[in-house]
């Protein structure tokens, strides 16, 4: 997958738009994006924000089932009902950006003796910088943007309710119910994504 993207515009679903007033569209290789339906392949770039400078987003990559060949795009909603389109693009070219992946902490395989290699949540009960990266966490979640799922995540470890969002901020990605493993179960986050939170809330590190 490209490393390159580019800004292609902003445009809108007809019938999801509460004002008829608005307009506006994203064409890629003559084909009208919004006239179709899109494939989600849960891939996702951190994108900029077209309309706010220094702010990453969370785009998710798109094709259209319908067309052979079909376009590859990412995609994001945004807080206006339109949604930012990005496109492939070349070092060099006018525009493009380097894109990478979010980091991502807090996703866990399904079952401890799951064969996977997502991690599995371990309590580590000297965990003496708990409070103080809790704060962090709790003010960075606040200017955090949030995509809901389908259904409601499980704790691994007591099984109860937690959860049925990611957050994103900057470059990094964590489930919601994140907060609740920390909190309630005392595992401590990779040293990564401490740093990263204690620096974003103007934290000192631990």
């Amino acid at each position: 997958m490209a490393e390159f993207w580019r800004f292609a515009g902003v445009g809108y679903f007809p019938k999801l738009t509460r004002d008829p007033a608005k307009a506006g569209t994203v064409a890629v290789q003559g084909v009208d994006l919004f006239q179709h339906v899109w494939a989600l392949h849960m891939d996702y770039r951190m994108v900029p924000h077209p309309q706010v400078p220094g702010r990453k987003l969370r785009a998710a990559l798109r094709t259209i089932p319908s067309l052979d060949p079909s376009p590859t795009f990412a995609a994001v909603t945004l807080e206006n009902e339109g949604v930012a389109i990005y496109l492939p693009a070349t070092e060099g070219e006018l525009g493009a950006f380097r894109a990478e992946p979010p980091r991502r902490e807090g996703y866990w395989r399904q079952t401890r003796a799951e064969d996977s290699q997502m991690p599995w949540p371990a309590p580590d009960p000297d965990w003496a910088g708990q409070a103080t990266f809790l704060r962090a966490l709790d003010d960075v979640e606040r200017r955090a943007d949030r995509f809901a799922y389908r259904g409601m995540s499980l704790c691994r470890l007591c099984g109860c309710r937690n959860g049925f969002e990611d957050l994103t901020f900057d470059l990094w990605t964590w489930p919601g119910g994140f907060r609740h493993y920390l909190a309630d179960h005392h595992v401590r986050p990779s040293p990564a994504f401490e740093a990263f939170i204690l620096a974003a809330a103007g934290a000192p590190p631990l």
